[in-house]
């Protein structure tokens, strides 16, 4: 459920481990805008292909004439995580939500 925009999701898969392991919880504030700035290191949910992951900004950049902002992304756990590395840097529209806490177990 999403509360003046932030909402408790928990983590799937072992992509973003040790920081994040699969079952753990966390709350994200969503992005009301594009222009709402992104940071490399933050860890974000992003979505591709309808589907919602966590992954960490590694990359960033301005575009050219367009001024469209692409993010390189990419999950703790390398040899897990299916991400920049495979597809590619993605527009930052992409990026739907920050990580803002982890809950304790």
């Amino acid at each position: 459920m999403r509360i003046f925009g932030f909402e408790i999701v928990q983590v799937q898969g072992n992509s973003m481990l040790p920081a994040f392991a699969a079952g753990e919880r966390v709350l994200i504030k969503y992005r009301t805008s594009d222009l709402q700035p992104i940071h490399v290191g933050e860890v974000v949910m992003i979505e591709r292909e309808g589907e919602l992951m966590l992954k960490r900004i590694t990359r960033y950049e301005i575009g050219g004439h367009t001024g469209v902002g692409m993010v390189s992304v990419e999950g703790d756990n390398k040899a897990e995580s299916i991400d920049s590395r495979h597809w590619g840097a993605v527009p930052s529209r992409f990026v739907k939500a920050k990580v803002v806490y982890k809950f304790r177990k």
